[in-house]
C-alpha cells in the first residue's frame, strides 16, 4: 500500500550524534506544504551562526550570583570602595580619596651619600639634583650634612664648601657657604642651613663666615637663582696641608617647605 500523505519513523536505527555540533553537520527537517511532507536540510554552520549572534543584555541576568563562581572569583579580586579614614589613611589630615596633590612639609628633595676626598685640590665629594620646578616663590630649602673626616697624619685642617650650579661641577659653580673648618683630631659634624627662595634670590648665611650651621644672627647673601631650569646643590671638600687626610661629606639631606 502506498499514500502520498503517509510519513513517519522510516530511520528507527540511526546512532545518536556524540560530541558538540559541527559546522558540516547536516539537520533534516519535514514539514506538511499543501498535506505533502516537504523535507528541508540545515547545516551544523547556519545552527551555529544563527546561535552566536548578539549579545546579553546587562542587568537581565538572573539567578545567584555566588553559583556564577568565575563572575564571583573576579568580583572578589576588585578594589573595595575607598573610604577617607576608614580603608585608605589620611596625610596630616588631608583625604587621599579623589583628584589633585596632597602637599607634605617638608618634602624630600634628595638624600645622597658623598664620597671620599682626599688631596689639596677642592673636589666635589656629593651632589644635590633640583629638577626644574622643584622649588617656588617663598620656599625654604633646608639642608642637613653630615661631615666625616678621617686624620692620618693631623697635620693640617679641612675646609667644606657648597654651592649651586645649572651643571652637575664645581667648575663655574656659584659659592653658597662653608662649614665649620676641621683640624687635628676633629672628625665629625653636623651641617645645617636654611635657604629661602624669594622669587629671584636665594637668601643664604653670610658666605663670608663659615659655620657649622645658621643658628645664629648673620649678614643674608643673595644669591640668583633660576628654579625654571634643573639646579644642583654641589659640597665640596679641601685639605689643607696633608694630602693623606681622607673626609666626606657622609650624608646630605635636602628638603622643600612650601
Amino acid at each position: 500500500m502506498s499514500s502520498s500523505k503517509w510519513w513517519g519513523d522510516w530511520r528507527p536505527n540511526l546512532t545518536p550524534h556524540t560530541g558538540n555540533l559541527q559546522p558540516t553537520d547536516l539537520l533534516e527537517c519535514t514539514s506538511i506544504v499543501g498535506g505533502l511532507p516537504v523535507n528541508t536540510a540545515i547545516t551544523g554552520a547556519q545552527i551555529i551562526a544563527a546561535a552566536s549572534g548578539g549579545s546579553a543584555t546587562w542587568g537581565g541576568i538572573t539567578g545567584t550570583l555566588s553559583s556564577q563562581t568565575d563572575l564571583q572569583t573576579a568580583l572578589n579580586g576588585k578594589q573595595a570602595t575607598l573610604v577617607s579614614g576608614t580603608n585608605i589613611k589620611t596625610v596630616n589630615g588631608s583625604s587621599l580619596v579623589g583628584s589633585g596633590n596632597v602637599t607634605t612639609n617638608p618634602r624630600t628633595i634628595q638624600s645622597v651619600n658623598g664620597t671620599n676626598v682626599s688631596g689639596l685640590v677642592n673636589l666635589q665629594s656629593a651632589s644635590i639634583f633640583i629638577p626644574a620646578g622643584t622649588i617656588s616663590t617663598n620656599n625654604t630649602i633646608y639642608i642637613k650634612g653630615f661631615i666625616e673626616r678621617t686624620v692620618t697624619s693631623g697635620a693640617g685642617s679641612t675646609v667644606f664648601r657648597f654651592y649651586v650650579n645649572t651643571s652637575n661641577t664645581i667648575t663655574g659653580a656659584t659659592f653658597l657657604g662653608s662649614a665649620g673648618s676641621m683640624a687635628t683630631t676633629v672628625r665629625f659634624q653636623r651641617f645645617e642651613r636654611n635657604i629661602f627662595f624669594d622669587g629671584t634670590n636665594l637668601n643664604v648665611y653670610n658666605t663670608g663666615v663659615s659655620a657649622a650651621n645658621d643658628y645664629t644672627s648673620s649678614a643674608i647673601s643673595l644669591i640668583g637663582f633660576n628654579p625654571a631650569v634643573d639646579n644642583y646643590l654641589l659640597f665640596a671638600v679641601q685639605h689643607s696641608t696633608s694630602a693623606t687626610d681622607v673626609a666626606n661629606w657622609r650624608r646630605v639631606i635636602t628638603q622643600a617647605y612650601d
